[in-house]
């Protein structure tokens, strides 16, 4: 009975020691095998440590530095170090050169483009990149037209991701999943030490929508909203229920450009100054890590 007892205990054991070996490869290894278009959150901010990056509003329709000219569309280069993204082009090659130039930008910098979505005052202005072509990546949400798809080869942007998960792009900085509007369209999210930075085209799926999903996806608090709200002609009652909800959603800073209209804008400045950006084409904004 003795030999018995002893065999036995000494098979739990040996059990018992697999079973902690196993649960340490699946807490550890696992995660590095999965596919590399999901998003890990973890030690990415560490990887942007020491990074600057800087947003710079090249196009927008509201006034701001009146040296620029204004458009109705938007254009946004994120620039960090000596590398940089352009989040849509504009309506208008020339006016985004011509904004680009007085604002000290060489478009040599850029390796990614960003489309939010497919229309004309967010892709109009990408022939003032064709001399750039061989050297950028162009990424367009689930759902682009083909035509455009086909514009886009034919101009020399041989190098394009269609993208339908939350993809990195460079440290710390994403391509957040499409969403229908429709159409379907696609943010800009950067991670840093005080929460998301979330870059939005015109948000016909809900800006509100964009901000939970991008929060979900990286199980972090929303630092700062900017760009296109889609919210001109809505009703006061609509957008002060957006607002609060962008607010209680936890954003310390939002600027409203493009689409997001003079009544949000001047609605927020009254009721949440502390929280209101302002801002239009020419706006700099220093990201801290």
């Amino acid at each position: 009975m003795k030999k018995n007892f002893f065999g036995i205990a000494s098979t739990i054991i040996v059990v018992i020691v697999l079973v902690v070996i196993l649960v340490v490869l699946v807490v550890n290894i696992l995660p590095i095998m999965g596919n590399p278009t999901t998003v890990t959150t973890t030690s990415i901010i560490n990887s942007r440590k020491g990074n600057r990056v800087v947003l710079m509003v090249l196009v927008d329709n509201n006034v701001y530095d009146r040296r620029l000219e204004t458009a109705w569309g938007i254009s946004i280069l994120v620039k960090e170090n000596n590398t940089c993204i352009l989040f849509d082009t504009g309506p208008s090659p020339e006016i985004l050169l011509h904004n680009a130039q007085l604002l000290g930008v060489n478009f040599s910098c850029i390796t990614s483009i960003v489309f939010s979505h497919e229309h004309g005052d967010h892709i109009g202005g990408i022939d003032a990149l064709k001399s750039y072509s061989n050297n950028t990546t162009i990424y367009v949400p689930r759902g682009f037209p083909q035509g455009l798809l086909e514009r886009l080869e034919q101009e020399g942007f041989n190098n394009i991701v269609i993208v339908n998960n939350t993809l990195q792009i460079l440290d710390g900085i994403y391509v957040l999943k499409p969403l229908y509007g429709p159409p379907w369209e696609q943010a800009l999210v950067i991670e840093t030490g005080r929460g998301l930075v979330i870059l939005t085209g015109c948000s016909h799926p809900g800006i509100t929508r964009i901000v939970e999903e991008a929060v979900r996806e990286f199980n972090q608090k929303p630092y700062i909203v900017v760009g296109g709200f889609h919210l001109i002609g809505e009703p006061v009652e609509k957008i002060r229920n957006i607002i609060e909800e962008l607010v209680s959603l936890g954003v310390d800073k939002i600027y409203p450009l493009h689409c997001s209209g003079d009544l949000f804008r001047s609605i927020l400045e009254r009721e949440h100054p502390q929280r209101y950006g302002g801002g239009g084409v020419g706006l700099i904004l220093d990201i801290p890590e």
